[in-house]
């Protein structure tokens, strides 16, 4: 019963609406093979567990169970990449051009697909030029720099428990490991797809090194896809846009938040006018046959979204031809999600963007660009007000202000009232 659950909701993800040629049938992103067990015996070196890291001076009680098991699989020569960071056969968000039932057929009876690895999924680490305002170090190396100086001056549970971090636990240069990449290197002339995510894989190095070496090996017809913010087309000296013009086929998302100083804040790092010149620039790019926009929908610009578009708009840096730009609703932390809004303001964001879905209609734009706007606004409708979060979006506000040099209440006027 649970895996036919699970089937349903993971073919709707892969195949929108397109049930006869888009879903994977009988493999599921949350059960896929790529995860099944490899044998029933693991050796350990019951030593080193005992005096290392289950020894009462040094464990730490606060550890999760998953970061228990990986540091003890470590220790016992297994390679652990965190969640997603790993290879996984199944994990695409549209199934044309991989042939799923054959990579079905080449699962032996132990669940091991021997390494003919057609789609790479890459989330490299968490090195990234930002420090986004919903980030926390798991997200953004650059976090880390601001981490124990907020916990020192927060007093909320929630947030000491959100901003945890230990980065002798959480292992994210996973990537940096010689023998990961020489095995990358061996599957490159089976690659049909690679997926870079992160962190920021465009300021990560060793995402350059595998651009550098599918040139080599003369496999420019591998797709490209990538998650990114944008902000930096070149990196040490190196310009993606001329490695890109090697290749066949790139897709990117790029995620970005407003406009102007209310970007700036909102992803700490970026440069507004950069980030506008990257997305004029990309536009133009032959080889990139899917580029979009993605917004993530928060307390800090539900109100001047309607403003953004339009800005987008007037600028034609989103127009009614243009692939989908969708904004997905903020769902965590719950103190910078829109419903800790009081219902008035709510109903102004509500107004505003009802205004916005008529001048879309007018220039034209299809139904399925208006649609993540009808979402925003069903989102809107929840019953439910957060006020008990908004006391600490006031405090945690400010107390990231300060360290930074920045004041929420110039950026965002619109929300002075609240």
């Amino acid at each position: 019963e649970d895996y036919e659950v699970f089937k349903k909701i993971n073919d709707k993800w892969i195949a929108g609406g397109d049930y006869k040629s888009k879903t994977l049938f009988e493999d599921m992103l949350f059960l896929d093979r790529a995860s099944r067990n490899i044998g029933d015996i693991v050796y350990l070196d019951i030593f080193t567990m005992k005096d290392g890291l289950l020894n009462s001076k040094s464990l730490n009680m606060k550890m999760d169970v998953y970061t228990l098991l990986a540091s003890l699989l470590r220790q016992n020569n297994f390679v652990i990449m965190n969640l997603p960071a790993y290879v996984n056969f199944y994990n695409v968000q549209n199934a044309d051009g991989l042939d799923f039932a054959k990579l079905i057929r080449d699962t032996d009876t132990l669940g091991v697909v021997h390494p003919v690895i057609r789609y790479l999924d890459l989330r490299l680490g968490h090195t990234c030029n930002l420090k986004c305002v919903m980030c926390s170090p798991h997200d953004s190396s650059r976090w880390v720099q601001d981490h124990d100086k907020l916990l020192k001056r927060t007093t909320f549970p929630i947030v000491v428990e959100q901003m945890t971090w230990n980065g002798a636990e959480f292992n994210n240069t996973w990537y940096e490991n010689p023998s990961f990449w020489a095995e990358m290197y061996e599957q490159i002339p089976n690659l049909k797809q690679v997926y870079f995510a992160g962190g920021e894989p465009l300021v990560i190095e060793e995402h350059y090194q595998l651009l550098e070496e599918m040139i080599r090996q003369g496999r420019t017809d591998i797709k490209l896809i990538y998650n990114t913010n944008l902000t930096n087309l070149e990196f040490k000296n190196r310009d993606i846009i001329k490695l890109w013009s090697h290749f066949k086929e790139v897709d990117v998302s790029a995620s970005v938040d407003h406009y102007g100083r209310r970007a700036e804040y909102m992803r700490h790092g970026t440069n507004r006018l950069q980030l506008e010149e990257n997305i004029r620039r990309l536009r133009e790019v032959r080889q990139i046959r899917y580029f979009s926009l993605h917004t993530v929908v928060s307390v800090f610009n539900i109100l001047t979204l309607p403003e953004f578009y339009l800005y987008l708009m007037d600028n034609e840096l989103y127009m009614a031809g243009d692939n989908i730009y969708s904004s997905l609703v903020l769902t965590g932390p719950e103190y910078l999600s829109v419903l800790i809004l009081p219902l008035e303001l709510r109903e102004q964001a509500r107004q505003r963007l009802q205004k916005l879905i008529t001048v879309m209609s007018l220039e034209r734009f299809r139904p399925v660009h208006i649609d993540y706007i009808t979402r925003i606004l069903t989102y809107l409708d929840t019953p439910r007000v957060m006020d008990e979060q908004r006391e600490l979006f006031f405090k945690e506000t400010d107390r990231i202000d300060k360290l930074r040099g920045e004041s929420f209440p110039d950026v965002f006027p619109e929300l002075s009232d609240f």
